[in-house]
């Protein structure tokens, strides 16, 4: 018996060695062999085995990974009985642990729920079993610890890490725990007595790994490892070996203590590979380093501009070896410095250049559509069935209704708010919209809800884990799902999608096994639906699976973590930037790297600390960028894909000193060589086409040469059928101007009418954007009603209450003046419980926050008439009329035009006589902070507020009729920020203010605020002269607002339906606007653009323009 080390600096050559030792073993009729690898590499290492033998198949030796060998010591020995759990089991027995202590700790008590935690405990927890510490153990260094944090962290610890070995109980183990159960029965287990085991692929080990390593020694007659180490005291990059020196004495400890022969076997490396490639691997982290100063062409190095150029440089270098050198795709492996950044880059552009490719990363199934169904249908019964909750399940295409079938469903649950006990009702509320009808959507209702309700019931009547599950289970069945997977595995064959139809090829399983852990580790537990919702999340958190490569000729994409490649020829690199390659190193779990050295002088012992971590990923570097034979290509990018500017890593420069007569290939390239780089596969080229000509149109940098060479490849692609509709399409894309924006003054008048009939809010729509004037109310798209209470409902709903309010007043011939607060009060109460029930269905009433949101706007409607109130007692206007509706007929100058009339609702109408003078006070109510300028009525944004001025004045009925003022009335509840010492009711008499325009007139002024004088008042806007109009520059302002009504008519029935929307400082069109989805408004797009308008414009410089004819200039 002994161990016998097989060590050298190249992985891949022990790899070898290990090979060939095994297969000379065979070849002397050994039996009993056994070859150890990491886990998801037994496949790769079986492949190999029998390649490097010339093998038919392997009978006499076996490929194991630690998993599988303790299983077969668990089939052979007994033990299979008890529970075993894997992670995910764990998972969900730490989230049961976490619900019952939560109130327990001190530090971690909020953290319990954030996203991310019960992974890092789960992590720390496994940390602490793989290296044998015990919760004693960490109680007693705690009571040692008496200064900052570190004791109550360690506290909450101790109590998750004892309740949860509490929960696990002596039949349950998880995969720690079963590691030190098979440690052992290993002695006793047949099949590994005198047995010969070969150990591969490691650089580490736990001490749980060490001690089983110590249990094989007892039976088996020799043990080979393979390290990467190399022995020799003096070498220059000894720094890159210090993670696998560490386990070589901790494995020559094991073998000293067990009294067992150790060897150590060196194998010295075989120079096959290219000479730079090997002077590469011997000097990239020694010191000093030796120069290459002969010209390199095995190694490359591309600088790029993004991450985007980076991966189209390397497809195009893959397709030349492949053209030129006759590799094979599986002879090329492209490293990637981050996949979650550059695997969704790959994907596409290996696509495009027709790349066969497989991504070595584990697929998460948090977002597959058959978990997603399961959690989303337990949601739905948590939240008794709320509208996204049950969409959601519908959309994830599990359910018993069609995602066609859905839409209708939805488009009526979202009009009459549907919720609760109404999905389990029959609908019977007529829809806005005549193709929904009640027959068939009751029929679409009946067939989701009913397995639905079932699953509620039966929850209900649970009190398990078990009967939760089962009752889970039997749902899924009810609902076809084994059907559905079936039909879209064979769907997703027929399209070729191999990776996705193998993942669902194994999602199902993945489920059960899930609901088998739940089971068999809880299933007698009691909890809540709440909890168990919880726990069946936690085991899907964190779950992913790998797939098997759909082809044998392929790029294999990996990373550095999980880079198993057997030999291969080439390495491509992408991401050698700083904090990729090599990596930064993460924050350890929980404990920091310092708490860690603290817990380490303690005798805590905790591996994945920084150094760890950096040793580890040194390695893995000189490992990865060492094994190719012949090339080997780095790539990084000045910046991602955001334009954030990245830096080279400190590789590029070690590379660069030790070939000094490297050159780096720059992509930063124009003219005719970026050309020639732009060619490769019609689908690639292609993209590098559109995008030449799309910056031809703007750009006329290129040369006659470049110009002449596009117009090659775009004259192939016209001439070649299998492209010629795309390309056609494409072109037709790229002279895209934006939506038809013609229309003769003849469709305009046969779509709006001869005669017009129309609102000012109309007319300044127009002016905003034409385009969206003629979809409003040339097309008139309707939006889906949906039953919630947004801004135009709370809008409706103050306007009611304060019209109900003046006309309860006025029906019962009450004097506001004199009316008592506690009767306003009583009056308004009295006309929101009329109001609300007749607002979209009763939507204030529909639940309690709805209901709170009318309470809300009640007192806001008290606020704002105990203002409205008192501003009419400080003054002499009298209220004449409110919701007053006028109609003012237009003379237009063309008669082919038809006949035009204005019409408008007027909040309320205050008149002030006096000598037979009448003055007009018009109070238009807003609920939002728009305030009325010049420049918004000189470009005829805002015209509202001279509109109904000007119609009021001409339907009263009076001799001498004169403007008095017209404002907005901000109706609102105002809670404004006060200095100390600062009035309060000043402060709120300050917020509601008129805004608007006012007659510079004493005497008006006076009949509307008594206490006003020159420049102060608590109701006008008396403090700027801008506000104030003499009575000619009032004739004036309104006579140009009436100008421009009429050349607002008159572009509508010219037909402008230009997508020309304004843009005035902050302020543009778009910002609210419905119809964006429709325009596709694009500044981009040649005749696009906003129309940009100046702003804050004075009050003299307006009346300047218009006395002088200018009007609606733009600023160009």
């Amino acid at each position: 018996m002994g161990i016998t080390m097989i060590v050298g600096r190249q992985s891949q050559r022990l790899s070898e060695e290990v090979y060939r030792q095994i297969g000379a073993a065979l070849d002397a009729g050994k039996e009993k062999l056994y070859l150890v690898v990491p886990e998801q590499f037994t496949l790769g290492a079986e492949e190999a085995l029998i390649k490097a033998n010339r093998l038919s198949g392997l009978l006499d030796v076996e490929v194991l990974s630690p998993k599988r060998l303790e299983n077969r010591v668990l089939q052979e020995t007994g033990g299979l009985t008890k529970t075993y759990m894997d992670s995910h089991g764990k998972n969900m027995l730490l989230q049961k642990t976490l619900g019952d202590i939560q109130e327990q700790l001190t530090i971690y008590r909020s953290s319990v729920k954030k996203p991310g935690f019960l992974l890092n405990i789960a992590d720390l927890i496994g940390e602490l079993k793989q290296n044998e510490i015990s919760p004693e153990n960490l109680e007693e260094t705690r009571k040692r610890l008496n200064q900052g944090i570190m004791p109550q962290k360690l506290g909450d610890v101790i109590k998750i890490y004892r309740h949860f070995q509490e929960l696990l109980g002596n039949d349950r183990k998880d995969e720690e725990d079963l590691r030190n159960f098979v440690c052992g029965k290993i002695p006793t287990a047949e099949f590994l007595k005198d047995s010969e085991i070969w150990i591969d692929g490691f650089q580490n080990f736990s001490a749980q790994d060490y001690r089983m390593i110590g249990n094989l020694l007892e039976t088996a007659t020799e043990i080979h490892i393979a390290l990467p180490w190399d022995p020799n005291p003096v070498a220059r990059d000894l720094e890159v070996f210090h993670l696998t020196a560490t386990t070589m004495d901790a494995i020559k400890a094991i073998g000293a203590r067990a009294q067992v022969s150790f060897k150590v076997e060196k194998i010295s490396s075989v120079h096959q590979k290219k000479p730079e490639l090997a002077h590469l691997e011997a000097n990239l982290f020694a010191y000093p380093k030796l120069k290459y100063l002969e010209a390199v062409h095995q190694i490359s190095l591309i600088q790029c501009q993004n991450t985007w150029e980076e991966v189209e440089m390397g497809a195009h270098t893959i397709l030349e070896l492949i053209r030129e050198e006759g590799l094979s795709f599986r002879d090329i492996v492209v490293l990637a410095g981050d996949l979650d950044e550059y695997g969704s880059i790959i994907k596409r552009i290996f696509a495009q250049y027709q790349i066969p490719f497989f991504m070595d990363d584990l697929r998460a199934i948090g977002d597959n559509h058959l978990v997603e169904a399961v959690v989303t249908a337990l949601e739905a019964i948590q939240s008794n069935y709320r509208l996204d909750d049950v969409i959601g399940f519908v959309k994830t295409g599990f359910s018993p209704i069609s995602l066609s079938e859905c839409e209708d469903l939805e488009n009526y649950a979202l009009e009459f708010g549907i919720r609760g006990k109404q999905w389990e009702q029959e609908f019977s509320k007529i829809s806005q919209n005549s193709a929904l009808e009640l027959v068939s959507l009751n029929a679409l209702r009946v067939k989701l809800i009913t397995p639905l309700a079932q699953l509620k019931a039966a929850l209900k009547a649970g009190q398990t884990c078990q009967d939760y599950t089962r009752t889970l289970y039997e749902f899924l069945v009810t609902i076809k799902t084994p059907e559905k997977i079936e039909a879209l595995v064979e769907q997703l064959l027929q399209e070729q999608n191999y990776e996705a139809m193998e993942i669902y090829h194994q999602i199902w399983n993945i489920l059960m096994e899930v609901f088998d852990q739940i089971v068999e580790t809880m299933g007698s537990d009691e909890v809540t639906g709440e909890e168990y919702l919880r726990i069946l999340k936690s085991g899907f958190q964190g779950y992913q699976l790998g797939i098997i490569p759909p082809y044998r000729d392929y790029v294999s994409i990996t990373d550095l973590r999980r880079s198993r490649s057997s030999a291969f020829e080439v390495l491509i690199v992408f991401g050698l930037n700083e904090g990729k390659i090599p990596g930064a190193g993460s924050e350890p779990n929980l404990f920091s790297d310092l708490e860690r050295q603290i817990l380490g002088a303690n005798q805590i012992w905790l591996q994945n600390n920084r150094s760890f971590q950096m040793d580890q990923e040194r390695f893995l570097v000189y490992d990865l960028l060492t094994k190719p034979q012949s090339r080997l290509v780095l790539h990084w990018a000045l910046a991602d894909l955001e334009g954030n500017s990245q830096q080279p890593s400190i590789l590029v420069s070690q590379i660069l000193g030790i070939f000094p007569t490297i050159e780096i290939i720059s992509t930063l390239t124009d003219g005719v060589a970026a050309f020639w780089n732009s060619l490769s596969t019609p689908d690639a080229t292609l993209w590098h086409l559109v995008n030449y000509l799309r910056k031809s149109q703007t750009e006329s940098s290129a040369t006659q040469q470049e110009r002449v060479l596009w117009a090659e490849v775009l004259d192939w692609y016209q001439n070649n059928p299998a492209y010629r509709k795309n390309i056609d399409n494409l072109m037709q894309a790229l002279n895209y101007a934006g939506v038809s924006q013609a229309m003769t003054g003849t469709e305009a008048a046969a779509l709006y009418g001869k005669n017009l009939r129309t609102s000012i809010t109309r007319l300044e729509t127009h002016r905003q954007c034409p385009f969206s004037h003629y979809v409003r109310y040339g097309l008139k798209p309707e939006g889906r009603p949906i039953y919630t209470i947004a801004a135009p409902e709370i809008g409706t709903l103050l306007h009611e209450l304060i019209d109900g309010f003046f006309r309860a007043v006025r029906e019962q011939q009450l004097d506001l003046r004199t009316l008592p607060k506690i009767k306003r009060d009583t009056l308004l109460e009295e006309v929101l419980e009329s109001c609300l029930p007749q607002i979209k269905t009763n939507v204030f009433n529909s639940t309690g926050q709805n209901q709170y949101l009318g309470k809300k706007l009640e007192r806001v409607g008290k606020k704002s008439i105990d203002i409205l109130v008192q501003q009419l007692c400080a003054g002499d206007f009298e209220p004449q009329a409110t919701e007053f509706c006028f109609e003012q007929e237009l003379s237009l100058p063309d008669a082919k035009l038809g006949e035009v009339k204005i019409y408008g609702k007027i909040d309320r109408l205050d008149l002030y006589q006096k000598d037979g003078h009448t003055w007009v006070k018009v109070i238009d109510y807003k609920t939002g902070s728009k305030k009325l300028g010049y420049d918004d009525i000189y470009y005829g944004l805002s015209l509202q507020l001279l509109v109904y001025l000007d119609g009021a004045m001409t339907v009263i009925p009076a001799e001498e009729i004169l403007p008095g003022g017209t404002f907005y009335f901000y109706v609102d509840d105002p809670m404004p920020r006060l200095d100390f010492g600062e009035n309060v009711q000043a402060a709120i008499n300050k917020s509601f203010k008129l805004n608007g325009l006012l007659l510079d007139d004493d005497l008006v002024i006076a009949a509307m605020d008594h206490d006003a004088d020159a420049k102060t008042s608590d109701i006008l806007p008396v403090y700027r002269s801008e506000f104030k109009l003499k009575q000619d520059e009032f004739t004036d302002i309104i006579d140009y607002v009436r100008k421009t009504v009429i050349r607002q008519i008159k572009n509508i029935y010219q037909g402008d339906i230009k997508i020309r929307p304004y843009k005035k400082g902050a302020d543009y069109a778009c910002q609210y606007c419905d119809y964006k989805g429709i325009c596709q408004f694009d500044e981009a797009i040649s005749q696009g653009g906003y129309e940009v308008l100046k702003s804050a414009m004075k009050k003299e410089q307006f009346f300047t323009l218009i006395r002088e004819g200018e009007g609606n200039e733009v600023d160009q």
